[in-house]
């Protein structure tokens, strides 16, 4: 399951690219997350630029348990988000990669990913 939450253009994209994709056999569900307390039901967390009074109660919600957070905000790998976009000035998509959170969380990630990441800590 792909959770969503705050407001992003991104949940309908997500579901035109999952729409077909399985993993393990089983269909990818994509969902607006409405409530902080209903995170725990999602494999993927994205958080919205919109929720930044809201980003700290979200991490607590994820912390421990294997959720992979993802967001596109300035200044949320460095506040705990695992995977975090960003445009360069020449206007390249990167990411950057919170190795703390990794190491404290429950996910297995393949290292070759942070060939092609900007790791923080």
């Amino acid at each position: 399951m792909c959770g969503i939450i705050g407001d992003s253009p991104i949940h309908s994209v997500l579901e035109k690219l999952y729409q077909k994709q399985k993993i393990k056999g089983c269909p990818i569900k994509v969902r607006h997350v409405h409530k902080i307390d209903d995170i725990g039901l999602s494999h993927v967390l994205f958080i919205s630029k919109t929720t930044p009074s809201e980003l700290d109660a979200i991490l607590e919600q994820t912390r421990d348990k294997p959720i992979m957070t993802v967001s596109d905000t300035d200044g949320f790998g460095k506040k705990g988000v695992l995977i975090n976009f960003y445009i360069t000035g020449k206007g390249t998509l990167h990411f950057e990669f919170n190795s703390t959170i990794m190491k404290a969380s429950a996910l297995k990630i393949n290292l070759l990913l942070l060939e092609i990441a900007k790791v923080i800590q």
